[in-house]
């Protein structure tokens, strides 16, 4: 998600995409034991798009798109206000 709905909410736990691919990604590439990344936006669209760029560009084995806060919400999962952005 943009920076403007980062900071209307998040889900819990989650990291920003640019966190995500300075912190987290050059460590998961090639890793067969990749653990499970799961991307999300706000109705699935844009994280689906990214989540096929993480396998095909990036090798990752272990994506699954998450639908994005809408479903989440739908679902009963909570949203947090991050600390910071």
């Amino acid at each position: 998600r943009d920076i403007e709905e980062q900071k209307v909410s998040m889900i819990p736990g989650a990291v920003t995409q640019q966190t995500f691919e300075t912190e987290l990604l050059p460590a998961l590439k090639g890793r067969a034991d990749c653990p499970l990344v799961v991307p999300y936006c706000t109705v699935g669209y844009r994280s689906g798009l990214y989540c096929r760029s993480l396998v095909r560009e990036h090798g990752l084995s272990n994506v699954r798109n998450g639908e994005g806060v809408i479903m989440w919400t739908f679902d009963g999962g909570r949203l947090v206000r991050p600390a910071r952005i």
